[in-house]
């Protein structure tokens, strides 16, 4: 938002103005802080949808895991321990 030009209103002007502050900070980039006793409490951005959430289980039925998935094959264990046959 470096372009964008910085708009700091009070609560109450806020709430008057709601619209217009809504319509610049979507067509203008504008950077809206609302105050509250003069200091920041709020920062109106425009929404953005979130991405689907990947839970546990969003994949269910789509991943097949083979039966030997967790044996390690015998020329790999004899690289880490040498061959036993020798």
């Amino acid at each position: 938002m470096s372009d964008s030009q910085q708009i700091t209103v009070g609560m109450h002007e806020a709430k008057s103005r709601l619209s217009e502050l809504v319509r610049l900070a979507l067509e203008e980039d504008a950077d809206i802080v609302i105050t509250q006793r003069n200091k920041p409490v709020m920062r109106l951005v425009p929404y953005e949808e979130q991405p689907e959430s990947r839970g546990f289980g969003a994949l269910k039925g789509q991943i097949e895991i083979s039966e030997d998935f967790d044996t390690t094959p015998d020329d790999i264990v004899d690289q880490f321990y040498g061959d036993s046959d020798q």
